[in-house]
């Protein structure tokens, strides 16, 4: 799968010229293949399945701080990707995308109990922990909201 390439001298993005998207969009700009993101998303979920048992499939998650566009997030999301966020306004932007906080899981190093709060509230699937600190706040917020979350040691 070549999502990019050249052809009469010109880069085509699956199989539309970049200088046309320039002329037409302007630059600077970005351009991203929806094909090649499946591609990969679909590589990654495909070995996955080759090498674990049906019942103990992961959820696959994009990395939010990797590429915010909603657009990409969307599209990851069609595809039955889980999201990895780090902050509050990453939880925003992957529930603004769509996703189900079930498939969101929070990662990233000195939370705030606004945060963790907003977290817990969302339903999101798990927070991944970093200290001892941090899981004690996890279990103060939750307590005080009377609800569950389920935390990982990273």
């Amino acid at each position: 799968m070549n999502a990019f390439e050249i052809k009469n001298g010109s880069l085509h993005a699956e199989n539309i010229a970049l200088t046309e998207i320039a002329q037409e969009i302007g630059t600077p700009t970005y351009v991203y293949s929806a094909a090649h993101i499946k591609h990969q998303f679909d590589a990654l979920q495909g070995a996955m399945q080759r090498a674990l048992p049906a019942d103990r499939q992961p959820l696959l998650c994009y990395a939010c701080k990797a590429n915010s566009n909603l657009a990409i997030l969307s599209h990851l999301r069609s595809l039955g990707s889980g999201l990895e966020i780090v902050s509050h306004g990453e939880l925003l932007r992957g529930l603004k995308a769509g996703f189900a906080p079930e498939h969101i899981v929070s990662t990233g190093v000195g939370k705030t109990i606004i945060e963790i709060k907003a977290l817990i509230e969302a339903g999101i699937h798990q927070i991944n922990i970093e200290s001892l600190e941090e899981l004690m706040r996890i279990g103060e917020v939750s307590t005080s909201l009377e609800k569950h979350i389920k935390v990982v040691f990273r």
